[in-house]
C-alpha cells in the first residue's frame, strides 16, 4: 500500500513498484538486493517476536520498504546507490523498525522522507547528523504533536514575502490550515517535546508571532500622523495610508529589503547619498516603528484559521516562548513536505542545506 498521493504519475500500485525498481536498476542497484539488505539489518529484531507478531511486522517491513524505494525513485533517483553507504543502512534500519512498531503511516512518510534527505547529503556533515538524530526521535512524537510541531515551524521558521494583508490570509488558510485543524494540544504536549530535544522554551520571551511582525513591519504597523513622518519622506512618495486606519500614513514598503529597494530607485541616484547615510536608516526607523499590539499581531495571524477544538487566542498564547530545536525543525519541515510537497517560502532547513 502506498502512502504518497500526492504528484503521482505512476498509475495503479504494481506500476509503480515496477517503475521505481526500474530505477533502481539503471542505477546501478538490482531491487532485489535492496530487499535483500533491508531483511538483514531487521532480521535480528524478527527474532524477539512471536510467529503472529513475526507475520504482521514483515508485512508492515516491506510495506514501508516499498514505499521507500518509490519514493526515493521518484524524488532523488540520482542518490539511489547511496544504499551501499553504512550510515544509509543504519539509518534505514532505525526507521523500519521504528514504522514496524507501531504501523503509523503519518510516521511512515516522515521517515521515509527524511531517509530520502538523508540520501541526498554527504555523511557526517552537520545536516546529515540532523536528520539520522531526527530519525531516531520522530517516533517519540503523537500525530498531533507533529502538527503542532508544523503549525510552530510555519510561525518561527520560514520567511514570508507577503505583500498585503489579503496575501497574508490567503497562505495561512492555504498552508497552516490543514496542520491546524485537528490540532488539539496543552503545555503537556510542549513540555514532552522539549524533554525529547525537539524544542525549547526560549528565554527571550518573543511572543508567538513575534517574528512574522519583525520580518514584515509594514503590515504590523499601526501608522503615524502626517506631520510625524519625516518630510523627505513624505516628498519622496513613500507613504500611502495606513492599512489599519486610513486617516493615518506609513510607507509603502512591508519590510527592509523593499524599503530600501525603494530608496534606491526614488532617492539615492537623485540626491548621491550613500545606503549608509542617515537617511535610509530614519526611514527603517518609521518603518518598524509603533507596531501594534502583541493581542492584534495574534489575532490577524489567527483569523484565517479553523479549530473546533481550541480557542485562537488559548493556542497562540500556549505556544508563547516555544521553539524548536535543529532536529525538531528537521522532523516538522519533512512533515509539513510530505503532506503538501515542497515549500516556495525561504526556511531554517534551507539555510542550513545551502551551507553545507
Amino acid at each position: 500500500m502506498t502512502w504518497f498521493r500526492q504528484g503521482q504519475t505512476g498509475g495503479d500500485y504494481s506500476r509503480q513498484i515496477q517503475a521505481a525498481q526500474n530505477v533502481y536498476i539503471s542505477e546501478g542497484v538490482k531491487p532485489d538486493e535492496v530487499v535483500r539488505i533491508s531483511h538483514e539489518l531487521i532480521r535480528a529484531e524478527l527474532d524477539r517476536f512471536t510467529q503472529t507478531a513475526r507475520t504482521e511486522v514483515e508485512r508492515l517491513s516491506l510495506e514501508f520498504l516499498e514505499n521507500y524505494m518509490m519514493r526515493q525513485s521518484r524524488v532523488a533517483p540520482e542518490s539511489v546507490e547511496s544504499l551501499k553507504r553504512p550510515d544509509m543502512q543504519r539509518t534505514l534500519q532505525s526507521a523500519q523498525i521504528s514504522f514496524t512498531s507501531c504501523g503509523d503511516e503519518n510516521l511512515g512518510q516522515v521517515l521515509v522522507d527524511l531517509l530520502v534527505e538523508l540520501s541526498r547529503v554527504q555523511p557526517r556533515d552537520f545536516y546529515a547528523i540532523a536528520i539520522a538524530e531526527a530519525v531516531a526521535l520522530a517516533p517519540k512524537v503523537t500525530t498531533n504533536q507533529l502538527d503542532a510541531m508544523a503549525f510552530v515551524y510555519f510561525v518561527r521558521n520560514v520567511e514570508y514575502q507577503w505583500e498585503d494583508l489579503a496575501q497574508m490570509r490567503l497562505e495561512i488558510a492555504r498552508s497552516w490550515q490543514p496542520f491546524f485543524a485537528k490540532l488539539d494540544v496543552d503545555r503537556s504536549d510542549l513540555l514532552h517535546l522539549a524533554s525529547i530535544g525537539a524544542g525549547s522554551f526560549d528565554i527571550s520571551g518573543k511572543f508567538f508571532g513575534e517574528q512574522i511582525c519583525e520580518q514584515l513591519p509594514g503590515l504590523f504597523t499601526n501608522g503615524y500622523k502626517l506631520r510625524e513622518i519625516p518630510r523627505w519622506i513624505r516628498d519622496e512618495d513613500l507613504i500611502m495610508p495606513a492599512i489599519r486606519n486610513p486617516k493615518l500614513y506609513q510607507l509603502k514598503a512591508v519590510d527592509t529589503d523593499e524599503l530600501l529597494r525603494q530608496l534606491e530607485l526614488a532617492l539615492l541616484p537623485e540626491h548621491g547619498i550613500s545606503p549608509y547615510h542617515s537617511l535610509p536608516a530614519e526611514a527603517i526607523r518609521i518603518l518598524k516603528g509603533n507596531p501594534i499590539l502583541e493581542s492584534l499581531c495574534k489575532e490577524d495571524l489567527a483569523g484565517p484559521l479553523d479549530n473546533s477544538k481550541l480557542v485562537h487566542s488559548y493556542c497562540f498564547n500556549l505556544f508563547d516562548g516555544f521553539e524548536l530545536s535543529v532536529v525538531g525543525a528537521v522532523i516538522a519541515h519533512t512533515h509539513i513536505e510530505s503532506v503538501m510537497g515542497r515549500l516556495s517560502n525561504k526556511t531554517t532547513i534551507d539555510k542550513i542545506r545551502a551551507s553545507q
